[in-house]
């Protein structure tokens, strides 16, 4: 019941964990605040794009858009970073 599925919790390598969260969140910190919200819901809690939906007060399918603009966004950052090879 306690397990962490969230992505950070997938990793396997506890050592790197903190490092790459902090990585992530310096990162996903330049984002618009929309976007963060979604990234850090989606992805650092697991919720659906339905809960995230209902939490922001917009339909999931703006949700799916959001995520999909702040995934392009992190891309090159998060490969200039280093973060690739740590994953």
């Amino acid at each position: 019941a306690d397990k962490d599925f969230s992505l950070i919790g997938l990793l396997k390598d506890e050592d790197k964990k903190e490092e790459i969260k902090t990585l992530l969140d310096k990162i996903i910190s330049k984002l618009p605040e929309r976007h963060q919200i979604v990234i850090r819901g989606r992805f650092y809690k697991g919720k659906t794009l339905r809960e995230m939906g209902k939490e922001l007060k917009i339909t999931f399918e703006r949700v799916r858009q959001i995520e999909t603009e702040a995934i392009k966004k992190l891309y090159y950052p998060a490969r200039c970073s280093g973060l690739y090879e740590m994953v």
